[in-house]
């Protein structure tokens, strides 16, 4: 099941935890992609600022943009590094402000910002609202 359909809240954050710890582990974690709108940052911290903005920071819920969205958070649980525009400039200014990946997370998880979950998105306007 995927990370981003789960409905345990708890399950979520520690799967996404889980899934950070492995991109700073990974064989591949330092080296720097030369490409793309992660071009400077290294793989791990590009994982990581993917994994954590998909989390907290969740957008593209219309259709045709949901398609995309989905996509890239399956390619991000296979362990690639999706090529999201917003994402990656997201993640620039993090930097600017002195902030990691991993204290992004803390900071998050201090605010008790839930991690998304696609059960939790409306496509229609519910009745009363």
């Amino acid at each position: 099941m995927s990370v981003f359909k789960n409905r345990d809240a708890e399950a979520r954050e520690r799967l996404g935890r889980d899934a950070i710890e492995a991109a700073y582990a990974a064989p591949d974690a330092e080296l720097v992609i030369e490409t793309g709108f992660w071009k400077g940052f290294t793989k791990a911290d590009a994982r990581a600022w993917s994994w954590n903005l998909f989390q907290f920071e969740p957008y593209g819920f219309i259709i045709p943009t949901s398609f995309a969205t989905s996509r890239q958070q399956q390619e991000l649980e296979s362990g690639l590094i999706p090529e999201n525009e917003l994402y990656a400039k997201r993640a620039r200014d993090f930097v600017l402000f002195g902030q990691s990946p991993l204290q992004y997370r803390e900071n998050r998880l201090a605010m008790s910002s839930p991690t998304f979950c696609w059960a939790d998105v409306r496509f229609v306007a519910e009745k009363g609202s």
